[in-house]
C-alpha cells in the first residue's frame, strides 16, 4: 500500500519500471497527511480492503516515516510487527 504517491508519481521515478517493486501488486492512494481528513480515512479503508483482499506479505510506504504510519495502521487495528 503506498499511501505517499498516486501510480503515475511512482512510475515517473527513474528507473522504476527495473525494480522489484515495479512487478508487486501495489494500490497507490495518494493520501495527504492529515489523518483525521475524511478523504485519508477513506483511502486508508480501501488500502485495508485491498489487503483483505490479497493474500500476501504486506509493506505500507509513506512520506512520513514509520511512527506516523504505525499509528495510522494501529488506530486501523492491524498489530504491530517487527518492520512496521
Amino acid at each position: 500500500m503506498n499511501l505517499a504517491n498516486s501510480q503515475e508519481e511512482a512510475e515517473a521515478y527513474e528507473g522504476f519500471a527495473d525494480t522489484y517493486y515495479s512487478g508487486q501488486k501495489v494500490i497507490y492512494l495518494n493520501l495527504g497527511v492529515d489523518f483525521s481528513a475524511p478523504e485519508f480515512q477513506k483511502g486508508l479503508a480501501e488500502g485495508l480492503r485491498f489487503f483483505a483482499a490479497n493474500k500476501g506479505t504486506y509493506y505500507v510506504h509513506c512520506t512520513e516515516g514509520q511512527g506516523p504510519c504505525r499509528f495510522r495502521l494501529r488506530s486501523a487495528g492491524v498489530p504491530d510487527g517487527p518492520n512496521l
